[in-house]
């Protein structure tokens, strides 16, 4: 049984065309992994137990320093007989989600490895007749390919957004406390996906509310789905793919289109929305290859083709991104954006699509904003 719940020799009941070897349903359940393992995520991050966010159990709750010297907290703990009794209280009421919490965080860590192996035994010719060019020359290989390098960033953002990193830490910790041990195979990589990432900036989404410089009073355009992390590149050097792989597939979207929707929006206006799934693909395998970043040459093409009229990005489901603060650190991408940027061409934008609201709507929309 795998993780995610479902046997780890699940039969997916289907071939796929040009899968001689097997090696593109290989990908097929690996993302499907990933699929289960971002429903888990989100599930679980609603859930933490109130214990954590309880200064009656701060301690017995601890960061990753315990495991340097377990001995040492262990013995806070037995010289007090009233932290006895909480740590007693703590293992009864809250074992269960700990465990669910370590399966999951095990998971994404198990899900990385595989991944990486994919794409050694990819590399080394275990898969007789597979490259990773003739994957990518397989409609749903190339598709299933992109996207299981984009969940694992997908994971890894949504796990610093949804999951405090002190909260990780002590969920880990306190997992093993119940289970009294801390004998697992992967613990380095499990403190390597929990441990603490750099803050969060306190004020980043003055883009955001660009388009409408004027208005007198409006709500608040941070929202729970907006992930605002601080290099996120950083975050995912933690896990590295094979860059060369991840240039391969970032040169491929740069000219392709993924998922076959240009044809149905024959209007060139409307092309950045055809692509806006493979938009958050380009966004999230950049964060595996920053050089690119840097790269003037490279960004202008990826903002002409992709982000020409926005800058607010999903990245999956309702979750976005502002490119003009996760771009921030890199020259050549902020230049390549500036012109999205421009205070005019946001108002033209902004004219344009209001331009195309009925009349009813202007008016409810004139009165929100009191225009």
């Amino acid at each position: 049984m795998s993780e995610t719940g479902c046997p780890d020799d699940f039969d997916f009941g289907c071939s796929l065309e040009g899968d001689a070897d097997g090696s593109i349903l290989q990908l097929l359940k690996l993302v499907s992994r990933a699929q289960a393992l971002i429903a888990e995520l989100l599930r679980l991050s609603d859930r933490v137990p109130s214990a954590f966010t309880d200064s009656r159990y701060a301690p017995i709750l601890f960061d990753l320093k315990y495991f340097k010297s377990p001995e040492v907290f262990e013995e806070l703990i037995e010289a007090n007989s009233d932290l006895v009794a909480l740590d007693d209280e703590f293992r009864e009421s809250f074992s269960f989600i700990l465990e669910r919490f370590f399966l999951l965080f095990d998971g994404i860590v198990r899900y990385y490895q595989d991944l990486v192996h994919y794409l050694d035994d990819l590399q080394e010719g275990v898969y007789v007749q597979s490259t990773i060019e003739s994957v990518m020359e397989n409609e749903d290989g190339r598709q299933l390919l992109v996207e299981a390098l984009v969940l694992l960033g997908v994971l890894l953002l949504l796990m610093e957004h949804r999951l405090n990193g002190g909260v990780r830490e002590r969920l880990l910790v306190a997992f093993f406390r119940t289970k009294r041990s801390s004998e697992v195979s992967n613990i380095d990589m499990l403190c390597t996906l929990c441990r603490t990432f750099s803050p969060i900036s306190a004020s980043p989404l003055s883009s955001v509310t660009a388009f409408v410089p004027f208005r007198q009073a409006s709500p608040s355009p941070v929202t729970p789905t907006m992930i605002l992390i601080q290099k996120p590149e950083d975050l995912f050097g933690r896990f590295p793919i094979c860059k060369p792989i991840v240039d391969v597939l970032i040169s491929h979207l740069r000219t392709d289109d993924l998922y076959n929707q240009v044809r149905h929006y024959p209007n060139p206006d409307q092309w950045s929305t055809a692509l806006t799934s493979q938009a958050g693909c380009v966004f999230i395998l950049l964060c595996y290859s920053p050089e690119l970043l840097t790269n003037g040459y490279v960004m202008r093409e990826i903002v002409e083709r992709y982000f020409k009229d926005n800058w607010i990005l999903p990245v999956f489901m309702a979750f976005t991104v502002d490119l003009s603060f996760s771009w921030e650190r890199y020259k050549a991408a902020k230049v390549a954006l500036s012109s999205t940027l421009a205070p005019a061409t946001i108002r033209d934008l902004s004219d344009k699509h209001y331009s195309k609201v009925s009349y009813g709507c202007r008016t409810c929309i004139n009165i929100y904003y009191k225009f």
